[in-house]
């Protein structure tokens, strides 16, 4: 039910205090440990090891070659990988999925996984792990993303949006695709994009999606070669498994979390984003969601936090935003599209300079126009999700976004953001209206005029120390990472607005930092 005028801040919901001691005795008294890896397994309630899972499947890679880039679909340009001293390697997962007895829906984007008889067909699907080449530098933990297939084809928002964050602080990423759109389902699908490299995929429907996804992070969490094949994270020790599932693959990951995750215990912790919480079984698994105001105006549940449940709404987010949408477009190096769209080969560049702009440089309009950043709310989402997987230190509460009594619209404030939500400090110290609630899925960016930029500062250094100065308070309140407030900083710094005023950068969080992330803004 939305949250009205008079219902702004999170109401906490009763704890679950049995669930917990039995939580606390099993970490006691089990003390489970995977034997390959030496990786903790964390188990809720009647949850057994995900090592336990009945079905195995073999890797088989790295895949090279093809008629296209010789690169995969998703390949990110060398230029970029070698600014943070990265690689990304693929691999061919082969195997028997099972349906679980269950009739999942179209695309598995409904709970509705009603009980039907089992059956079980094989499969060849295809992962991507993107990795620092130097171990050292890998931090521990594994994120996996169920593929994305809305647009007929795999799409990875989360490495999309949060790319450099993950690449700055030693991420190991796998995109893994699970569903048949992505595989070889639609003309638009791998196997059909590069017959050579990816002619041998095959998959027997998304009735077995949520049987493959659990297949392939149980041999990743517990990889033995003499069981799989090869251990795609060989050269690595993860200590934590997080899952991410964006709108469509978000909606799909519901059904797999209440049925599947309920049984066994492949994540320490998920991340879910832009789709509707209203039928996840919220006492599984510890949970952080992140909707758009997109999702909210649809009518998706504006659920209270829970014991393994925190939920955040983005105020003046997009469903769809430039972050992602721009990066995804055009910085495939891969996306020879020619014989799909019939369009020509997307350049080999990124222009992050002019594309990670905030509404300082100008207007946006459909499509991929919102640019409100959200890979700084990606970036603390990981952060503070992983953190909590670790942890009893739970993601910090925020409000709901605000809704008209029965009316379906926001309540914004004066420069027409809206009111409650999670809040970047740019909604708090504005210079632009970001609208999420529009028919295209992509919102829009709408400057403040220069008489009301001349109304709320008074020369460029009152906008900078304003903005520094909530900048500063979303630090400290885990809304924002350090890093991200000294990028965000920056650029505010180079925008002139309020003035022509000079301003000498001395931003707090940038003299902190300690890697290198300083080139790209």
């Amino acid at each position: 039910m939305p949250y009205r005028l008079n219902n702004i801040f999170n109401s906490s919901s009763p704890k679950y205090i049995f669930r917990l001691v039995c939580l606390t005795i099993l970490i006691l008294l089990c003390g489970c440990r995977d034997n390959t890896k030496n990786t903790p397994v964390k188990t809720i309630a009647n949850q057994s090891p995900a090592q336990n899972y009945p079905r195995k499947p073999v890797f088989v890679g790295p895949v090279s070659d093809g008629v296209r880039s010789g690169l995969h679909w998703h390949a990110t340009p060398e230029t970029i990988l070698a600014d943070y001293g990265y690689e990304e390697v693929e691999y061919f997962v082969d195997g028997t999925a099972s349906n679980l007895g269950r009739e999942w829906g179209f695309l598995g984007s409904t709970t509705d996984a009603g009980p039907a008889p089992e059956t079980t067909a094989p499969y060849r699907v295809v992962l991507v792990v993107h990795k620092p080449i130097d171990p050292g530098r890998y931090n521990g933990i594994v994120i996996t993303e169920w593929a994305n297939v809305s647009a007929q084809q795999n799409l990875i928002p989360l490495w999309d949006g949060a790319h450099q964050y993950l690449m700055r602080n030693g991420y190991a990423y796998i995109d893994i695709s699970v569903q048949k759109q992505g595989i070889d389902g639609a003309p638009t699908a791998m196997a059909f994009w590069d017959p050579v490299r990816y002619g041998t995929l095959s998959h027997p429907g998304d009735n077995y999606a949520a049987d493959i996804y659990a297949q392939i992070v149980s041999a990743l969490r517990h990889a033995d070669p003499a069981i799989f094949g090869l251990d795609p994270l060989a050269s690595l020790e993860p200590e934590v498994f997080l899952g991410f599932g964006n709108s469509q693959s978000c909606s799909t990951m519901v059904p797999f979390i209440n049925f599947v995750h309920s049984d066994y215990a492949f994540f320490d912790a998920i991340l879910m984003n832009a789709c509707n919480p209203a039928e996840l079984d919220k006492s599984i698994v510890k949970v952080m969601w992140v909707n758009t105001g997109k999702e909210v105006i649809d009518g998706a549940e504006q659920a209270a936090d829970e014991d393994l449940y925190v939920h955040w709404e983005i105020s003046g987010a997009a469903h769809g935003n430039n972050d992602v949408l721009s990066y995804g477009l055009l910085n495939r190096v891969s996306h020879d599209t020619s014989s799909v769209y019939g369009m020509p080969a997307q350049p080999n560049s990124y222009d992050y300079a002019t594309e990670y702009q905030y509404g300082e440089v100008g207007p946006g309009k459909c499509p991929a126009s919102n640019f409100l950043p959200s890979r700084y709310v990606y970036g603390i989402a990981v952060q503070n999700t992983v953190t909590w997987a670790k942890s009893d230190l739970r993601p910090p509460s925020a409000e709901r976004l605000v809704l008209a009594d029965d009316l379906g619209f926001f309540v914004n404030d004066e420069d027409g953001n809206p009111i409650g939500g999670y809040r970047l400090p740019i909604i708090d110290v504005p210079v632009a209206r970001y609208i999420s609630d529009t028919t295209c899925t992509d919102g829009a960016t709408l400057p403040l005029l220069p008489t009301r930029l001349a109304e709320l500062y008074s020369s460029h250094a009152d906008y900078v120390a304003q903005l520094q100065s909530a900048t500063d308070q979303a630090v400290k309140n885990r809304f924002l990472l350090p890093e991200d407030a000294c990028l965000l900083m920056r650029r505010a710094i180079a925008s002139g607005i309020g003035g022509v005023d000079h301003v000498v950068e001395n931003i707090p969080q940038c003299n902190e930092l300690t890697f290198k992330e300083v080139s790209r803004p």
